[in-house]
């Protein structure tokens, strides 16, 4: 039975003792490192969130690229694709805007 009297007592593991120490100093070191590069951690930042930006973007494009290449095979689609922009086209002629197709 643990004696609840004495609450530093309740950590009767030495080793789990030790690991808990060291980390909470390890966090203080990294809070006063961090704290003296803050301008520096700022920087990296934002240059890994361009980059994640940048390969997130370039990603997509691709994707889009590589979709239109298969647009045409899919038939319907593209049907109706070429449907509704000769519909809008009409459109447009009727209501006196010239569009060039």
């Amino acid at each position: 039975m643990a004696n609840l009297s004495k609450p530093l007592n309740s950590l009767k593991h030495g080793k789990l003792n030790k690991i808990y120490w060291g980390l909470a100093f390890f966090i203080i070191s990294l809070a006063s490192w961090a704290t003296g590069r803050i301008s520096e951690l700022i920087t990296w930042f934002f240059i890994i969130l361009f980059w994640l930006l940048v390969s997130i973007v370039s990603f997509l494009f691709g994707y889009l690229g590589f979709q239109l290449m298969l647009f045409n095979d899919k038939q319907e689609a593209y049907e109706i694709i070429l449907k509704d922009i000769k519909e809008a086209t009409d459109w447009l002629r009727q209501h006196g805007i010239d569009v060039e197709t």
